[in-house]
This record gives C-alpha cells, structure tokens and sequence, in this order.
C-alpha cells in the first residue's frame, strides 16, 4: 500500500503566528500537523513527521495526503519504494530511545541514556555523559534495526542532538518530558516487509511529537 510523502514549509502568516504562540509558550506543533487532516477528527494518527529547519519545515509520511491551510504549504507525492533484501541506505531518524523495565510488576518506559547511566552508577563504572549517549542510543537502535528489518553499521553511526523535551496535554496541562536524539548512518535491509512497514510506522515512542520517522538515500 502506497503512502505519501510531503514537504510542509510554514507560509509567511504561519511564520508570524508561530512567534506569537512561542511568546505565549503555547504553540504545539503536533497539534498543526493533525490540523493538515481535517474531516475526520476521529481518526487514529496514520502519519509521520520529522521537524527541520528548527519547525519552519516538516517532512511527513502519511495514509491520507495533508491538505494546505493559512499557516502550511504542503507538497505532497506518492510514496511507494520498491525494497529488496540486500539493499543498502544511508538514513536519519529523530528517536525517542526508551526501554521498558519492570517497575512493582509494571512495566515502564525510561529514557536509555538514563536508565544506562545509573546502571553504571550502581555498578560503580564511570563514563562520560558523551560516552553515555553513543553507548546507549547505539545500543537502541541495534536492537531497533533487528526488529524491524535491517541491521546497521555501528562504524557508521552518528549520534548528536540528544536532549530532554518538554510539551504539555491539551487536556488537562500535565506536563510531558521525552527525550529525542537524531541518529545517522548506514543500513542493510534484511526483511523487506518488516522495513517498509518501519517506513510507513516509523520505530520507537513519541511518533507524535515528530520522533520516529526513518529517512533514506539510496547508497
């Protein structure tokens, strides 16, 4: 099944709206994605999405193809990539790179690099909080490659912009913290479907809030 593929670039009106929002501490860019999909306010979140250009652009893999508005334009293609066992890409994705541990018999979700950071901590080994990243995030994404499809060349890796995020629920203004970091390098595919639907589903938490969608270029 064929998705699409978009460019999203904030118009001058979106430009001056977004500063507004920001000085009021109240513009939330997830909510403008979901606003690209109007008619059917009942639907479950079928898209994507990965911020550039520090929000003035976003890129998005979606079922149904967004639609403009005042503050958005939208340019939009089908996405339908023919994948072979074998292939190899370069790639980038913004995670959100948790693991789930069992807390009083429920499991929960904790940021990698801290739960690895007091691992260490309780085994009395100290590293850097740099060391600390690569070793974790590189760690998660290994782990993620081999359930969805593909291996990657840990040589390769490149980790930065790891970072702790805030946001807050519309409904009742509870605060929400995730961490994102943005992770390069190269992959091999080994299972073509479970990689597609990886393309089309993105990896890991957080895919609302622009985490989890895996850009390719062809090597």
């Amino acid at each position: 099944m064929s998705h699409y593929f978009s460019r999203i670039a904030l118009t001058p009106e979106g430009v001056d709206y977004k500063i507004r929002m920001m000085s009021h501490h109240s513009y939330d860019l997830h909510k403008e994605m979901w606003n690209l999909f109007p008619g059917e306010p009942d639907a479950d979140r079928s898209f994507l999405y990965s911020i550039m250009d520090d929000g003035k652009t976003v890129l998005m893999v979606s079922e149904r193809e967004p639609v403009f508005n005042n503050y958005w334009n939208v340019e939009s293609k089908s996405y339908d990539p023919v994948i072979s066992e074998g292939d190899s890409f370069r790639f980038r994705i913004c995670a959100n790179p948790t693991v789930a541990n069992s807390v009083n018999g429920k499991h929960q979700r904790h940021d990698v690099v801290m739960n690895l950071k007091r691992k260490l901590r309780e085994e009395g080994v100290e590293l850097s909080q740099n060391e600390i990243v690569q070793r974790a995030v590189t760690e998660w994404m290994v782990r993620k490659a081999g359930l969805n499809g593909f291996s990657v060349d840990e040589n390769s890796l490149l980790i930065h912009s790891y970072e702790k995020n805030e946001t807050f629920k519309q409904q009742n203004g509870k605060k929400i913290i995730f961490s994102t970091a943005t992770i390069e390098g190269s992959l091999t595919v080994k299972d073509k479907d479970k990689f597609r639907k990886a393309l089309f589903c993105g990896i890991g938490s957080a895919k609302g809030f622009g985490c989890g969608m895996l850009m390719i270029r062809r090597i």
